[in-house]
C-alpha cells in the first residue's frame, strides 16, 4: 500500500452487501417453506396451516417455542367444516416433528377430531400420493393413524362410561 492511501472499502462494501443478501434469505425462508406447502389446502384451512409451518420453521431456526401457534391457529379454525380441519391437522403431521410436548399440545388440540383424522391419515396412506412422500412424512402418517386410533379408543370408553353414569 502506498504511503498516505486510504485502504479500499470496496471488499466491506461488498462482504457487508453478501451478508445482507443472506439475512434476506434466511428470512423469507420459513415464508416460502410455508407457502409451498401449504399452497393447495383450500382457503379456510390454508391460513392457519401456514401460520403453523411458518412458526415451525423459524423455531428451527431460532429455538423459539412454536406450540402455542398450534393451539392458536386451531381456536382460529374450530368453527370451521371438517374437511378444513382435518387438511390443517394432515399439513402439521406431515410437515412439522411432532415429538414430546408438542405431540401432547397436537392431540389436545385434534380432541374430538381424532376418529375422523385417523380416517383421513387411512386414506391418505390407501392413496398413491402416500408413496410420494418422505419416508420420515410416511412414518408420521403410521404413527399418528396409531395415535388417533388410541386416542378414538378412549374418547368411545369416556362416552360409555359418561352414559353408563347417567343411566345410574
Amino acid at each position: 500500500m502506498e504511503v498516505g492511501k486510504r485502504p479500499s472499502r470496496v471488499p466491506f462494501i461488498i462482504g457487508f452487501m453478501a451478508l445482507a443478501v443472506l439475512l434476506l434469505i434466511a428470512i423469507a425462508l420459513p415464508d416460502v417453506w410455508a407457502y409451498r406447502e401449504t399452497r393447495e389446502l383450500q382457503p379456510g384451512s390454508r391460513p392457519a396451516a401456514r401460520a403453523v409451518l411458518k412458526a415451525y420453521q423459524w423455531s428451527k431456526l431460532t429455538g423459539s417455542y412454536w406450540e402455542n401457534e398450534i393451539v392458536e391457529q386451531a381456536r382460529s379454525i374450530a368453527t370451521k367444516p371438517l374437511e378444513e380441519r382435518l387438511e390443517f391437522y394432515r399439513a402439521i403431521v406431515l410437515h412439522c416433528d411432532l415429538q414430546t410436548s408438542k405431540a401432547l399440545t397436537f392431540v389436545e388440540v385434534v380432541g374430538e377430531d381424532a376418529a375422523p383424522l385417523r380416517d383421513n391419515l387411512r386414506e391418505l396412506k390407501a392413496s398413491s400420493q402416500f408413496a410420494r412422500l418422505s419416508h420420515d412424512a410416511q412414518q408420521s402418517v403410521e404413527d399418528w393413524i396409531t395415535e388417533m386410533e388410541i386416542i378414538s379408543q378412549q374418547k368411545r370408553e369416556e362416552q360409555e362410561q359418561k352414559e353408563q353414569n347417567e343411566v345410574r
